[in-house]
């Protein structure tokens, strides 16, 4: 695996879905499982604002077949870390 810093990608997406919220009314942000996102998308989770926010649509892709709130869900961390605000 190449190293990256997740607050540099962190950035570079969040510009990426802010200008296709501000252009086109919303964003997508298609999410791979796995726990290598997560610290990226805790990073991001930071940087967007209201604006964005309102008009941003997550998705996992490969989510588990398990019931919301199960821990064995990828979405969980994430979210929790967009309800926080970051």
């Amino acid at each position: 695996m190449l190293p990256y810093h997740p607050a540099t990608v962190a950035e570079g997406v969040h510009q990426l879905l802010d200008r296709a919220a501000a252009g086109q009314g919303r964003a997508t942000l298609a999410i791979p499982g796995g726990r290598s996102p997560g610290p990226v998308l805790t990073a991001l989770s930071g940087l967007c604002d209201h604006f964005l926010r309102k008009r941003l649509h997550l998705l996992w892709l490969d989510e588990r077949a398990v019931a919301v709130g199960d821990p064995d869900r990828n979405d969980g961390p994430t979210l929790a870390a967009w309800r926080a605000g970051g």
